[in-house]
């Protein structure tokens, strides 16, 4: 059975960093992002039932994964999508062109600034990139008790 959704996957927000132009306001589902997102991340994300991007979203996916813009710095509060909005490019990138059913092996390294959000952003992982890709996500931390 898959994972539970994590919050960070749950939690919608209508607060954005920038309003979003006539552009961005025309992707009303993730298989309406061009580029679009490969096929096993759609699949994934419906499973969640995660199927309209945030503000947030719709203005980060579309560079990144068009690697037009590699250096975004992306301002939101709290729930508003911002994990997903470059896990998902992430994904995108790591399996370009893999064979879901065998892809080769992969890995990315992301530092967090605290043990929190270094557990949302494994269970994004895990939970987008396992249905996908049968991604894992290793979890380290330091300075624990």
């Amino acid at each position: 059975s898959p994972p539970s959704v994590p919050a960070a996957l749950a939690r919608r927000s209508t607060a954005t960093a920038a309003p979003p132009t006539s552009t961005h306001a025309q992707v009303p589902t993730f298989g309406h992002i061009h580029p679009p997102l490969p096929p096993p991340i759609l699949r994934a994300l419906t499973q969640h039932s995660v199927r309209e991007p945030t503000a947030i979203q719709r203005a980060c996916l579309p560079l990144l994964l068009a690697r037009t813009d590699l250096h975004l710095l992306a301002l939101g509060p709290t729930g508003s999508g911002k994990t997903l909005a470059y896990v998902l490019p992430l994904l995108a990138h790591l399996y370009h062109g893999a064979d879901a059913a065998a892809p080769a092996p992969h890995f990315a390294v992301l530092l967090c600034p605290t043990r929190e959000l270094a557990g949302q952003v494994c269970d994004a992982v895990r939970s987008v990139g396992g249905p996908a890709y049968g991604t894992r996500c290793a979890l380290v931390t330091g300075g624990g008790d």
